[in-house]
This record gives structure tokens, C-alpha cells and sequence, in this order.
């Protein structure tokens, strides 16, 4: 089995994609076709995440109106993302990306909520090329610990490589916004929490985080510290 150093896994809402200009868009999209209102997906949306839960806006157009095409909305939505270059990205995700690429790093991204939802925004922004794994649990250290191996090695997944074959990795490498995505994060592995524009996390949750989690602004902060 090929053996690397260091397995990235990036969060794509609010680490590497914008969610807020993901979603203003695609309110816009459906009032153009004129098959929901974005005050309706609004309003949903707000309930929903009020109760702890993940909003699907695709899941909830489709309850609205069981005939619409939503591939229709998908393809639109993808067309109008695309034209605004990058504008569904947070800022610095674009950098970091590349320099994982022009490092010769091997990494994923790892999101949580409904497939289609969370496929469509990384297609959208232009990222659909890299290996992605819709993960049901936004605990992401309890998946990643299901890679270790009695050396403490982590086996990677064959899915997340283009000849489809596991690799051997000293350590991995989670990149979250969420402070309970590092939960229980396997002692061989290390983190960085993306703080991001919107989140403010309070200093008696940062005091819990693991030492081997470090803390930053925006995610292209990363590229200095994995240099």
C-alpha cells in the first residue's frame, strides 16, 4: 500500500464555500423560474437551523411541488454560479486549494447534510473535480477514526483517489468550522478551526479544543502554518 504523510480533510460550508452567497442565488434562481419564493426558502431555512437541523433547500422545493424539475434549478444554478467566479467561495479557498494541489497533497472534502444539496454547491464552485464524501454525522472525527489501523496509521479510502487505491497515511489533517467536529479527534491526527466572518465562537469553547487544533481567521491562514 502507497504510504503519504498527510491526509487533508476540508468542510465545504463556511471553510471553503460560502453558504450565505450559495443560498442568496439560489433564491434568486427560483423566483426567476418562478417556482418558489426565496422569502418561502428564507423563512424554511431559518426554522429549520433554529432547531438544530441541516436545511435542504432542494428537499424543501420538492415538498412544495412534487412535479418540479429540479434539475432544471440544479442546471441553472450551477450556469449562474459559475458565471460569477468564484463568488460562492469564502475567501481564501481558492489559495488554499492550490496550494494543496502545487504541494502534491492528497485531500478531500468531507461535508455534512443532504447529498444533493451539499453536491450541488461544491459543483457549483467549481470544485467538482475533488474527491468528496457526504458524511451523515457532523461528528467528523468519529468517521475519520474509523480509518485507523493498530499502528494508529490511517487507511484512506480507495474512493478518494484516482487509481482507486487505499493509501497509508501518518497522520490527517481536519479542517472545520464546527467545534464539535473534532470531537474525539484521534491523537495521530491534528486540526485547524476556520473561525470564518460569520462564526464567533466563545473563548470557553475554544479553552476545550484539543492543543493539536489550532485556531484560525480564514482558511488560507492554513497554507503558512502547513508550509
Amino acid at each position: 500500500m502507497q504510504k503519504i504523510n498527510t491526509f487533508y480533510v476540508l468542510d465545504f460550508d463556511r471553510c471553503l464555500g460560502d453558504i450565505e452567497s450559495s443560498f442568496d442565488l439560489l433564491k434568486e434562481v427560483v423566483q426567476e423560474l418562478s417556482v418558489g419564493s426565496g422569502d418561502s426558502l428564507q423563512s424554511a431555512r431559518e426554522y429549520i437551523e433554529s432547531s438544530g437541523g441541516s436545511f435542504s433547500a432542494l428537499k424543501h422545493l420538492a415538498e412544495l411541488n412534487p412535479d418540479m424539475d429540479l434539475n432544471v434549478v440544479g442546471k441553472l444554478f450551477v450556469k449562474r454560479a459559475k458565471l460569477l467566479r468564484g463568488n460562492t467561495l469564502e475567501p481564501g479557498a481558492i489559495e488554499l486549494i492550490e496550494f494543496l494541489i502545487a504541494t502534491n497533497r492528497d485531500f478531500c472534502i468531507m461535508s455534512y447534510g443532504d447529498k444533493k444539496w451539499q453536491m450541488l454547491k461544491i459543483n457549483a464552485a467549481g470544485l467538482g473535480n475533488v474527491a468528496n464524501i457526504i458524511v451523515p454525522s457532523r461528528h467528523k472525527s468519529a468517521y475519520i477514526a474509523k480509518w485507523l489501523n493498530a499502528k494508529k496509521q490511517f487507511i484512506i479510502p480507495s474512493d478518494f483517489f484516482a487509481n482507486n487505491q487505499p493509501r497509508l497515511a501518518a497522520e490527517v489533517v481536519l479542517i472545520d468550522d464546527k467545534i464539535m467536529a473534532f470531537d474525539r479527534l484521534p491523537a495521530s491526527a491534528r486540526g485547524y478551526l476556520v473561525q470564518g466572518r460569520a462564526k464567533k465562537h466563545e473563548k470557553s469553547q475554544l479553552n476545550c479544543l484539543l492543543s493539536s487544533v489550532k485556531v484560525v481567521k480564514k482558511i488560507d491562514e492554513i497554507i503558512e502554518y502547513e508550509k
